[in-house]
């Protein structure tokens, strides 16, 4: 197993989502869900890959095959909300329009108190599992999240 595998398994690339018009808050909800618990203990086991940092990366490898093999950002880069939330005009991503910044802490800078944050350097995923499942239970019919649910 390996990184790739791991991505196989739990990561669909957001530009696909995007291209295919799939960014309901339902359908960020469960990409996230399912990216994230690919950082459970068991499946980081079962594909040999570890996080260092925000990086998700094979275990015991080399610089060079390190630089062969790649790594995985647990970032903006690769979060379908901050994709659908993105103001290209402004070159900004809105985190008070995303569901997660709605119902917790914004993610992203060094705000010690979001949930990224959290499972980023704490390396504990369960956080945001949670806070996924409860964003998907707060959706519509639509796919559309509703604060009020």
């Amino acid at each position: 197993m390996s990184l790739q595998t791991w991505k196989e398994t739990f990561y669909e690339d957001i530009m696909n989502m995007k291209e295919e018009k799939r960014l309901s808050d339902l359908s960020c909800a469960e990409h996230t869900l399912k990216k994230y618990q690919g950082l459970l203990p068991e499946n980081l086991e079962k594909h040999g890959v570890g996080l260092f940092g925000r990086a998700l990366r094979e275990k015991n490898l080399s610089y060079v095959e390190l630089l062969a093999t790649g790594e995985f950002d647990f970032s903006s880069d690769t979060c379908s909300f901050c994709l659908k939330h993105y103001n290209f005009e402004y070159q900004i991503t809105e985190c008070g329009n995303c569901p997660i910044g709605r119902i917790s802490k914004p993610c992203g800078g060094n705000n010690k108190e979001n949930t990224w944050y959290q499972v980023i350097f704490t390396k504990d995923p369960n956080p945001m599992i949670t806070l996924m499942e409860k964003i998907i239970t707060m959706c519509d019919s639509e796919g559309k999240f509703q604060l009020g649910n």
